[in-house]
């Protein structure tokens, strides 16, 4: 059997090209541009009780003026207008053309002339009297009749608006079958949630409601962490333990889809793309099956149907339910080995499986894809969270990929860039709450070939850094700022990657390098990090020391 293909390569080059599916207004759009965040619907709240009174009592929506007008999607959408149409059409007697502009302008609300008049023949609304029929609306002067051209068609004029629209069935779409429909309108919407979260200053800075905590002091492990918890006990035959983890994982669900609309970086990241990747890490597709069906069945109920954390969900159960309905005798893993049924049989089975692998590969590439060109796109290539996606990616699914080249050059530009603007120790802080979400982000999706070769390309990083010519025969703390943070990330990063693959003593090793430099502010800020992580893995004798350490030192600048 063939290997799954490798994630599609991604440079400079693609900007354009993979933003334009959420940018460009000639892009072919298969629903609303703004789905979830429709006039009249507060982002925060998206269904509350006021705004659905509102909306019963049928008043008119409230446009933001700076709103790009939005292509009606579906019968829903033509509805919402409906009475502000009909008091344009009907009772104000505007010709079509100046409903158009109105609702554009006015309502943010574009469509063609077609598609008016299809809609107006199904809402059976008729301003001029046909022939054995009378008008359902009030009569109004006629105006004078068109000389008819010899070329026109013999088709009467009214009958041709009252022509319904093209059927959907009928109409060519630029997709092979229905899975890559589906796939396209999940990525498109993501694509959408992915660029509205980047546009925020400090995006990653959402405080998980259950405990009021950022996520440099949340103690309580993420959605992805108990996911991969989750499926080492299920492997391991601790089926109590996994299912605990999983109660744990779908509550971090639910307090994640509940807060901010979906965009908490947990339903973003690991709902959306962390556990679909897990499951291609490690070949196991049963817990995507039972974490999928979960998420959907919760966004189904508490996010609007277009919303697009509800048509990621309903993609990635559409597609591992018919896994587990084609195999559901079959172990998870790929290649199966101790089968012994007929080998055509086993042959087809697992190509079938192949193909649905092949399916989650493509869409998680796409995914990756479009976060790491929305944020470059949107804050820059020599900004914080670009190049922490970047840093991920590369430790993660591709360490030979062209940016890696140059990461650490635009890691080095964000920071001057920082600290000439807000100073060393506010871009110390920040960059750390970047730090606790990349262990967070990534280090789940490790495997041990992947913390073997990390753990390489990070060593050489520090090995670099240390031969550079101001810094031999020199501590630490003598050190420039970006070369000191970028030996305390890598050796930090290293000890949780230990951790992760159950190399504790490794990991304790690392823990003592990062922190091997001068007691000053800097060396406060990088041990309160590493001192919330020990804290949360339950290693509380270690806290208390550099605890205790930091406080001498505070004692002793005093």
């Amino acid at each position: 059997m063939d290997p799954l293909p490798s994630p599609v390569s991604i440079d400079h080059d693609t900007l354009s090209q993979s933003t334009a599916l959420t940018s460009s207004p000639n892009a072919i759009v298969p629903y609303s541009t703004q789905p979830w965040n429709s006039p009249g619907i507060d982002m925060a709240s998206p269904w509350s009780d006021e705004q659905a009174d509102f909306q019963a009592e049928g008043a008119h929506p409230v446009i933001n003026s700076t709103e790009r007008p939005r292509v009606p999607a579906c019968a829903a959408d033509w509805e919402a207008m409906k009475d502000i149409m009909r008091d344009l059409y009907i009772d104000q007697n505007k010709i079509l053309k100046e409903v158009v502009e109105i609702m554009i302008t006015q309502y943010k609300f574009k469509a063609t002339l077609r598609m008016y008049k299809g809609q107006f023949a199904k809402w059976q609304w008729s301003k001029y009297k046909k022939a054995g029929k009378s008008s359902t609306a009030r009569p109004v002067i006629s105006r004078a009749p068109r000389k008819r051209s010899a070329r026109t068609s013999k088709t009467p004029a009214s009958d041709l608006d009252s022509r319904p629209p093209t059927p959907l069935s009928q109409v060519h779409l630029p997709f092979a079958n229905a899975d890559e429909w589906e796939m396209e309108v999940a990525l498109n919407a993501y694509g959408l949630l992915i660029r509205h979260w980047c546009e925020d200053e400090t995006p990653w800075r959402i405080t998980n409601s259950a405990n009021g905590l950022d996520i440099m002091f949340d103690p309580e492990l993420s959605i992805l962490q108990n996911i991969r918890l989750a499926q080492d006990c299920f492997l391991q035959g601790h089926a109590g333990d996994a299912g605990e983890t999983l109660r744990r994982a779908f509550l971090r669900v639910e307090n994640a889809i509940q807060s901010t609309d979906g965009r908490n970086i947990e339903a973003l990241w690991d709902c959306c793309l962390g556990v679909p990747q897990l499951a291609l890490t490690t070949g196991w597709m049963d817990v995507l099956a039972i974490f999928s069906r979960y998420l959907h069945q919760y966004a189904t109920i508490k996010l609007p149907a277009n919303h697009p954390i509800t048509k990621v969900a309903a993609f990635l159960n559409s597609l591992s339910s018919a896994w587990r309905q084609q195999h559901p005798t079959l172990p998870a893993a790929i290649p199966l080995p101790g089968c012994t049924k007929p080998e055509q049989t086993l042959s087809h089975q697992q190509n079938e499986q192949h193909n649905h692998l092949q399916r989650l590969s493509h869409f998680v590439s796409r995914a990756w894809t479009l976060w790491l060109t929305t944020s470059e796109h949107t804050r820059g290539r020599a900004d914080h969270v670009t190049v922490h996606l970047k840093r991920g990616y590369v430790t993660v699914v591709d360490p030979t990929h062209p940016f890696a080249r140059y990461v650490l050059d635009d890691f080095g530009a964000a920071s001057h860039a920082s600290i000439a603007s807000y100073g060393e120790a506010v871009t110390t802080a920040k960059t750390l709450e970047l730090e606790a979400l990349l262990v967070r982000m990534y280090v789940p999706l490790f495997s041990a070939e992947a913390a073997r070769r990390t753990e390489e390309m990070l060593t050489n990083v520090v090995e670099r850094v240390a031969a550079k010519e101001g810094n031999q025969g020199r501590g630490m703390g003598e050190w420039g700022y970006v070369d000191r943070y970028l030996v305390f990330s890598a050796n930090h990063f290293m000890a949780a990657v230990a951790e992760g693959v159950g190399e504790e003593v490794k990991a304790a090793w690392y823990r003592w390098r990062s922190l091997d430099s001068g007691r000053d502010l800097f060396w406060a800020q990088t041990s309160l990090l590493l001192e919330c992580r020990l804290r949360a893995m339950g290693m509380y004798e270690e806290a208390e020391r550099i605890k205790g350490e930091r406080e001498r030192m505070w004692w002793t600048l005093e």
